[in-house]
């Protein structure tokens, strides 16, 4: 009963997320015009809050796009930058522990102790190439996701957090 009811939660969560992908895709227009109204209006508080939100739940559009909005209505420089940063870290090691701890379930589920293992070590090999590509790409990038795939903390951090950042830095070096 308790594997059904997994499943049934996992089947969920799922079509949700695609959801709210698809969603996000056909009004990035609407939420990109959102930001540009919040930062004028609320400030930095707009850049830390939109950022994590982006990070830490699936979605289509990237925290770049903040951090570009916040530049070009000629937001101050080093409070977006270090803004944008924090958001970006806070966001994706709550994440990775929320996937760390509680994804594990859904992971466990679909594995049995040999594969599962199996699968671990091909993650932490192999995975983090994924992980690398996920942070600098438009490809969604899900902490959570990749908090209960047991990726570890470290690669995780080099191949995930770090690029992630090092994008923010390049958004913002442009517009020196």
């Amino acid at each position: 009963m308790a594997k059904r009811g997994l499943k049934i939660v996992g089947i969920v969560l799922s079509v949700l997320i695609v959801a709210m992908l698809i969603v996000t895709f056909l009004i990035s227009d609407y939420i990109e015009l959102t930001i540009k109204n919040y930062l004028e209006v609320y400030g930095g508080a707009t850049i830390l809050i939109s950022i994590f939100l982006i990070e830490i739940l699936p979605q289509y559009a990237p925290p770049h796009a903040v951090t570009a909005a916040a530049l070009l209505l000629g937001f101050p420089f080093y409070e977006t930058f270090l803004l944008s940063i924090i958001g970006i870290v806070f966001a994706d090691l709550i994440g990775f522990e929320i996937g760390k701890r509680y994804g594990t379930r859904f992971v466990d589920y679909y594995f049995n102790k040999k594969s599962k293992g199996k699968f671990e070590k091909a993650m932490n090999l192999h995975g983090r190439w994924f992980l690398f590509v996920a942070a600098i790409s438009p490809v969604p990038y899900l902490p959570v996701v990749f908090g209960s795939l047991h990726i570890q903390r470290f690669n995780f951090l080099i191949f995930g957090v770090i690029p992630r950042v090092l994008g923010v830095v390049i958004i913002t070096l442009f517009f020196i």
